[in-house]
């Protein structure tokens, strides 16, 4: 090889290096700019369970290197399995490319869901190039009880609190300071007594006012511990017939159920519905990190339900549910709980009912 050859020898190999520079920079600025579809919400959560929106509303973030990077499409999958999103089927919904800039609160517009089901999804997105990014990680969400035929669960409570000291009311008036007029209130007087807690003389509570404009006395006769007893208190006084008992007297409750599994579950899920504090064990773990559930609402109009993904803590064989209970805001202990599972390919739901057990659980609520 002359001198000449040599050099252009060396020339072509210099420009091939140049040109694979240029190859290789240019695919990693490609690679830099490439969208990344993350953060993937259902009803502004990630992963949520216990979803009652019939149509939930999905969300996501794009991420990309890009300047001036902008979505201009969307194609969303929704499947019943990560299978079916691994094959890139959406065999409950595929909205296909749509063009649209929206990523916040899309909402579903498949097959109708189920309650107590779990969906798979994913999206894709394109840039104002034309330029498709890659799927995102798979997300998904587990729908709540939709309806209120899919509540197997009875509403359960506890019956009215036994005091140490037994106290049986006879008799309660509600009457002029002189005797003249007077009202039988016996029945009432029973009722607010069962709140175990004192009885403020109120003219409301009594059930009306025998006699307006004039001071009126509650006089209440009663049998303690085998002794007949009587008391009285003027409007806007207290009675108190249990003593110190009646600030301690509203225990909290634990609630339990057994029961057998032929084999591990594949899901399960356990929902609660209750104004009063709860916390939910399974074979005697607390589920969740949450405290002071359910949020504090209307209580005489609304309570929120609550659903707990618990296939972890379940086994085959003997399995127990529990619920430790307080009054919290609420005027008394009502809850429903079930559970919804799929055992062996087969749904299996067990929910609150009187075969429940019950037990006060050694802790108390400060009363008023």
């Amino acid at each position: 090889m002359n001198a000449q050859e040599l050099t252009r020898s060396r020339q072509a190999a210099i420009l091939a290096v140049f040109l694979g520079t240029l190859v290789a920079c240019g695919s990693a600025g490609a690679a830099a700019e490439m969208a990344r579809v993350e953060d993937l919400r259902c009803e502004y959560c990630t992963a949520p369970v216990g979803i009652d929106a019939a149509n939930p509303r999905l969300s996501w973030l794009t991420r990309s290197d890009q300047r001036g990077w902008r979505q201009t499409a969307y194609q969303i999958l929704v499947a019943s399995s990560e299978e079916m999103l691994e094959r890139d089927l959406g065999n409950l919904w595929d909205s296909g490319r749509t063009a649209s800039d929206q990523s916040i609160h899309v909402a579903y517009q498949g097959l109708p869901l189920k309650s107590s089901t779990r969906y798979c999804w994913k999206v894709r997105v394109w840039d104002q190039d034309g330029q498709r990014s890659a799927w995102s990680t798979p997300s998904g969400w587990t729908m709540g009880l939709l309806k209120p035929d899919d509540w197997k669960a009875k509403w359960i409570g506890t019956p009215p609190v036994t005091i140490e000291n037994e106290l049986t009311v006879t008799k309660a008036t509600y009457r002029t300071l002189d005797g003249r007029i007077s009202k039988d209130v016996s029945e009432i007087v029973k009722r607010e007594l069962v709140k175990n807690k004192p009885l403020r003389v109120d003219s409301q509570t009594l059930g009306g006012d025998p006699a307006r404009g004039t001071v009126k006395e509650l006089v209440v006769e009663y049998v303690k511990d085998g002794k007949p007893e009587k008391t009285r208190a003027v409007d806007f006084e207290t009675i108190d017939l249990f003593g110190e008992r009646s600030w301690n007297a509203s225990p909290t409750i634990q609630f339990r159920r057994d029961f057998h599994l032929g084999a591990e579950p594949t899901s399960a899920t356990v929902t609660v519905n209750s104004p009063a504090y709860f916390e939910l064990y399974v074979n005697g773990e607390k589920v969740g990190g949450d405290v002071l559930s359910p949020a504090v609402s209307k209580l005489d109009k609304q309570t929120f339900s609550m659903t707990y993904d618990v296939c972890k803590y379940l086994v085959a064989g003997v399995n127990c549910v529990g619920l430790w209970i307080g009054t919290g805001w609420a005027e008394s202990i009502d809850v429903r709980a079930q559970l919804d599972a799929i055992v062996n390919g087969e749904p299996f739901a067990i929910g609150s009912d009187t075969s429940w057990k019950t037990r006060t659980s050694g802790r108390y609520k400060i009363g008023k």
